[in-house]
């Protein structure tokens, strides 16, 4: 399973259109607009590259990089 399966399945639990993962925050859905924090526990940079670069292909990671 992907770092990033279980906030997905959070949040299309939740009815949310969007997941927003940024380094020092946490994990955010955006519901009816308006954003609301999934769970509490901040990301790491490490967490937010190592769950991005799992699901890009190798083009998308060297155009990240």
């Amino acid at each position: 399973m992907n770092k990033i399966d279980q906030f997905l399945k959070d949040a299309l639990s939740k009815s949310s259109s969007d997941l927003h993962f940024i380094s020092g925050d946490p994990p955010r859905v955006r519901i009816h607009g308006a954003l609301t924090i999934l769970s509490p526990e901040k990301l790491t940079i490490d967490f937010v590259k190592e769950a991005m670069y799992e699901i890009m292909t190798g083009a998308m990671q060297r155009d990240f990089e």
